[in-house]
């Protein structure tokens, strides 16, 4: 792997346009990441601010003429580095307790199903992350809040109708009881020898409840499943659909009158490439006009999560504000898009600016348009 330094990366990164701070973009990610790698570096609280600000939403690598991976670098360069200790909270979380935020992630299901419906640990704490961050921008904080008052982390009503809308479209499927997390935040931490043992519990918990496919709502635990652990469990042979690609496999139409505008979360659009199942969804409800943005689909602006908004709140914000800035120029009245940490960080942003704007996720929006 060698960088021709051409800096085209650059203009893509939405923390180099958003700051012109060279450590802040790729071109110097990257060979950062390479001259740890080779040892030609010490991993300096310079080198660790680089890492972590990257936001591994892969706008950068269409740019790349040699089609470098730059969040998979980054993210080598992030395993050979300091870490932030926002990240080492997680970490610990997550390998005692199956989860990031340190409390079970448990669900109640009576049936028995080769489909698994997998919620992950972002989607039942979206508004509160929201308050989190608006009250505190420390994640750290909000880490103790979770701990300490369990009531306040449990949120199941947007869970319920999301399963809801899959049973009226025809699946089947159970929860596990004890769900764990995907892992994915290990990796993305850079904790790689972790994320490699601690995904293998994962794959046994899958193996004795003869799970054959599985539903993500997360794209972050879609990623997981869909191209991380078949590259690191030999054995691995799960099916795996993300909601928007199982809601449009089923859906045939609604009505709904409303005006709305879609982001692309990075890792469906660009990581998963799923761009056209979510419009094609919007599509067929009577009724609705869909306005696009100026950047979407595969071409999406991150909106600031990926991990920023753990490490530099302050930075995540600046780029989540650029974006919403570009939803609302729209003029559509609801926002729709289906990643729990885009919802956050949007209503994180509308909330602060005092601006007025409805966030909803599409599996919503169908189960609306049904009724």
């Amino acid at each position: 792997m060698k960088c021709s330094l051409c800096g085209y990366c650059e203009i893509a990164c939405p923390l180099f346009i958003t700051y012109r701070d060279n450590i802040l973009g790729p071109r110097w990610r990257v060979q950062g990441a390479v001259m740890l790698k080779n040892r030609e570096l010490d991993p300096t609280d310079r080198i660790k601010k680089s890492l972590y600000t990257c936001l591994t939403c892969a706008s950068c690598v269409d740019k790349c003429p040699l089609n470098l991976n730059i969040p998979e670098i980054v993210i080598e360069g992030r395993s050979l580095s300091t870490k932030p200790p926002q990240s080492e909270i997680i970490r610990r979380n997550v390998l005692r307790h199956g989860n990031p935020f340190g409390v079970k992630n448990s669900f109640k299901s009576k049936k028995e199903s080769e489909t698994l419906l997998f919620v992950g640990c972002l989607y039942p704490v979206v508004d509160q992350i929201t308050l989190g961050l608006d009250l505190f921008a420390r994640f750290d904080f909000l880490l103790r809040v979770f701990q300490r008052i369990p009531i306040f982390w449990k949120k199941m009503d947007g869970i319920t109708k999301i399963a809801k809308l899959l049973e009226v479209l025809g699946y089947e499927f159970t929860f596990l009881e004890r769900e764990p997390c995907c892992g994915e935040i290990l990796y993305n931490m850079g904790y790689l020898e972790d994320f490699k043992s601690y995904i293998q519990g994962v794959h046994e918990v899958l193996k004795r409840k003869r799970i054959k496919r599985i539903i993500a709502f997360s794209p972050f635990c879609a990623y997981a499943f869909k191209k991380l652990y078949p590259k690191f469990i030999d054995d691995w042979d799960i099916e795996v659909l993300t909601l928007v690609e199982a809601i449009n496999l089923r859906f045939e139409g609604g009505k709904l009158s409303l005006r709305v505008t879609y982001h692309d979360p990075c890792y469906y659009a660009r990581h998963l490439g799923i761009t056209e199942e979510p419009r094609e969804i919007l599509k067929k409800i009577e009724g609705l006009e869909l306005i696009e943005p100026e950047h979407h689909k595969k071409k999406t602006l991150c909106v600031g999560d990926g991990g920023l908004e753990l490490y530099y709140p302050k930075v995540a914000y600046d780029v989540a504000k650029r974006r919403v800035k570009e939803l609302l120029s729209t003029g559509a009245p609801v926002i729709v898009t289906q990643c729990p940490a885009c919802m956050a960080m949007i209503k994180w942003v509308l909330k602060r600016e005092g601006w007025k704007a409805d966030v909803r996720d599409i599996g919503k929006i169908v189960l609306e348009s049904l009724k």
